[in-house]
């Protein structure tokens, strides 16, 4: 609003407050990085700015995609998208994790190989030609992971002076894993030889013939038959011994 100003000299302008704000002609004193991640509130909102800090800067935050289907998702991945990679990885950790606690000696070891796995799944996933779920693939990969890392270790294994496990087994021997949880179980089979560790999972789990386990670590057929024989003896007898000693003994009354 313009009033006559006292003097003659012109026009007075007069700010009632209601007039719109002057167009920054500066850019305002924050910078936005490549990775939502790397933001903070204090380092993308301006300094001035005390009130709506939630809403600010959610508005500041790249939109993250909608992957509604697993080929969405599967073409992000395609993409090197970031979202879509971090997505898929969310949903086949805990898969991965099981098959290479596994075939790993420690849980540390195991994770070491998850990430391995993913790399190679990322690497890979343009070979998935969808002739089966995505889950059986992925799966293969992890196996096929944990056997790279521990070929070298059994490959030409012969049988000469193996056989420390006992040869026969008592029926609480033999019923012991029936009484233990999943993870002892898992724990004791980490603690076999590395052989015996590879053997079972791929026959009794993986479903593997011996002929097949042969060929994937370099040993004989026979080889792998004896050796999950042992396995699974060996296996019995350490949960059995630790059965044993996880049941608290009861000691008679003393007599007066």
């Amino acid at each position: 609003m313009a009033e006559a100003s006292p003097g003659g000299r012109g026009p007075q302008i007069v700010r009632t407050g209601l007039e719109p704000r002057a167009t920054r002609t500066t850019p305002p004193p924050y910078h936005l990085t490549t990775s939502h991640k790397n933001l903070a509130p204090s380092a993308v909102l301006p300094a001035e700015s005390t009130s709506g800090r939630a809403t600010a800067f959610a508005s500041l935050l790249p939109r993250v995609p909608s992957y509604r289907t697993l080929e969405a998702l599967l073409a992000g991945c395609l993409r090197a998208e970031p979202a879509a990679q971090e997505a898929l990885y969310a949903r086949f950790e805990p898969l991965l994790l099981r098959v290479c606690v596994r075939y790993a000696r420690s849980r540390a070891e195991a994770e070491d190989l998850v990430q391995e796995a993913f790399v190679r799944v990322f690497g890979r996933l343009h070979q998935y030609r969808g002739e089966g779920p995505l889950e059986g693939w992925v799966r293969r990969v992890g196996v096929t992971t944990c056997l790279d890392h521990y070929r070298a270790e059994v490959r030409g294994w012969h049988d000469v002076g193996l056989d420390a496990a006992p040869a026969a087994l008592t029926a609480a021997a033999a019923d012991a894993p029936a009484h233990l949880a999943a993870d002892e179980l898992v724990a004791a089979i980490g603690r076999l030889p590395t052989i015996y560790r590879l053997v079972l999972n791929l026959y009794c789990i993986e479903g593997y013939s011996h002929q097949e386990i042969a060929e994937q670590l370099g040993i004989e057929e026979r080889t792998s038959s004896s050796q999950l024989s042992r396995a699974r003896r060996l296996l019995a007898e350490q949960l059995r011994r630790a059965e044993t000693v996880a049941t608290p003994t009861v000691c008679p009354p003393v007599r007066q």
